[in-house]
């Protein structure tokens, strides 16, 4: 901490017989200082321009004047007490958490040292909890240290005691709170900011060391997870998982990839600082580990899979507008032709590909008109005659997610019979020209258009779409062809009769992938 920033020392007074040391900084036990009181030191070795010291009547009473005395020999102002209760009572504990608390909040311009060496009962946990409160509610010192003259730790021989450092121990409830929100809501600000601001007084203290050893580099932790954060909180799909346009924290690749890749890096760092950390960045890691990996666009059978995951990431944490939102156009993808399923890309990113493909979802897929309602019915608001409760949503969205992932388990998502350019075969088995021309109509891209098939014909990698007998599908799938089954809710009075194109879309007809296996 700067000299010349001037900071405020918060100190406590307790009761004990207080013997002169020679108080050192842990980083330099050279420069001493000698006196009874940490306070002194504190305020000599950081030329402090202010000095707070929270007792209850019973110190000041006995160590008061002791205490003022040591100050009035030196140049620093005298220190200014505030009086705690003793908090025999609950009413006085919290008392002495408003006085500290207070204290802080009205000096959240300049930065603090606190000092809990000399404290009484309880008051070095109040001091504790204080910070973390008023950290969390945005309203204390953004420069604040917290430190220990640790008696028990004095040289006999020099009567040397070493003050200790414990800031990064303070610091560690605000990370815990950070990375909990991180790992339970995907909200990576928190811990973006607070890897920051550790990576940028790291490096300082690099800096003022002698730059001795690596050059801490925990600052680009800090900006792969605010690229992540960002990127999830947004549903920008092309930079959380593709990288396209490159996400804000730089280098190549992913957001998700950039932040394994960061935190992969900065474990021996992290650990150096602060080991507890350690683990919680394996669970950072989890979360975004399945939305990573090598995919050239969302319609890889890779990139579906990162969209489902992804899908399931914003429901568990609840975010219900979002995981509507993403399943949407998972789903909507499924049914892309390529240059409609790289969202970003400037160059190939075909919005008239995109609309076909919305438009195929809307008619081919069941789970077209449940996804709208409650998509809808989420963006509106509930501004609507009889909007859903909130449960309702929420099963209804956890459901049809599983139905995604099952079709993609299944191998049953359309993405295979959409692309033209495939070098597969495929064949639609149909004797009537309404279902030829619902096909069409339909968008659905075949190479030849059959009334009867010939199982020994089928290749590998072929699809087959039709309404077959279970035999013949089950030959298709087992020569490594793809079966999609043609399905059609038709009720008893029209079977029998020839149905037109506009009487199968009216029905809802839909190709629904399904794998057949001959029982041996």
């Amino acid at each position: 901490m700067p000299a010349e920033l001037g900071p405020v020392i918060f100190s406590f007074l307790g009761t004990g017989d207080y013997k002169p040391t020679c108080y050192a900084l842990s980083a330099d036990l050279t420069a001493t200082i000698e006196t009874p009181f940490v306070a002194v030191a504190l305020a000599r070795l950081y030329a402090a321009n202010e000095v707070v010291v929270f007792a209850t009547k019973e110190a000041e009473t006995k160590n008061g004047t002791l205490l003022r005395n040591a100050f009035t020999a030196t140049a620093i102002p005298e220190p200014r007490f505030e009086s705690l209760p003793s908090g025999q009572r609950s009413a006085e504990l919290w008392d002495a958490f408003d006085r500290i608390r207070e204290n802080l909040e009205a000096r959240a311009e300049r930065p603090v040292l606190f000092d809990i060496t000399h404290g009484f009962r309880a008051q070095p946990f109040f001091a504790a909890a204080v910070i973390a409160y008023v950290r969390a509610l945005g309203r204390g010192p953004e420069d604040l240290r917290v430190v220990y003259g640790a008696w028990e730790a004095r040289d006999p021989e020099t009567n040397v005691t070493p003050i200790w450092d414990l800031t990064t121990f303070s610091d560690l409830i605000d990370w815990s709170n950070a990375l909990q929100r991180l790992v339970s809501t995907g909200d990576a600000a928190g811990v973006a900011a607070l890897a920051d601001a550790l990576g940028r007084r790291l490096a300082r203290d690099w800096a003022a060391g002698g730059k001795q050893g690596p050059r801490p580099e925990l600052e680009k932790l800090a900006r792969a997870l605010r690229g992540f954060g960002e990127a999830f909180a947004t549903l920008r799909f092309g930079e959380l998982l593709l990288g396209k346009p490159r996400c804000s924290g730089g280098g190549k690749g992913s957001c998700a990839d950039e932040l394994l890749r960061n935190i992969e890096s900065s474990r021996t760092e992290v650990g150096e600082v602060a080991p507890p950390l350690a683990p919680l960045l394996d669970e950072i890691a989890a979360m975004a580990r399945p939305l990573s990996g090598s995919y050239a666009d969302l319609r890889d059978p890779a990139g579906q899979r990162a969209l489902a995951d992804l899908v399931k990431l914003y429901l568990r944490f609840g975010r219900v507008a979002e995981g509507a939102a993403a399943l949407r156009e998972a789903w909507v993808t499924a049914y892309a032709e390529p240059g409609a399923t790289v969202p970003g890309d400037e160059q190939g990113f075909d919005k008239s590909a995109r609309t076909r493909a919305e438009e195929r979802f809307n008619r081919l897929e069941a789970a077209a008109k449940s996804i709208a309602d409650v998509r809808n019915d989420i963006e509106h608001a509930g501004f609507r005659s009889r909007p859903l409760p909130p449960r309702t949503i929420r099963e209804q969205l956890h459901r049809l997610a599983e139905e995604f992932e099952s079709k993609l388990d299944a191998g049953s998502l359309p993405c295979a019979w959409v692309d033209a350019a495939q070098s597969a075969r495929t064949y639609f088995v149909t004797r009537h020209p309404g279902a030829r021309d619902w096909a069409r109509a339909e968008g659905i891209v075949v190479d030849e258009l059959i009334e009867h098939l010939e199982a020994d014909t089928i290749q590998p990698g072929d699809t087959v779409i039709g309404s077959l007998p279970v035999n013949l599908a089950a030959d298709v799938c087992a020569r490594g062809g793809r079966y999609l089954h043609l399905t059609l809710p038709l009720p008893p009075e029209l079977r029998g009769r020839d149905l037109t194109a506009e009487d199968m879309r009216r029905l809802g007809a839909r190709v629904e992938g399904f794998r057949v296996l001959r029982e041996k």
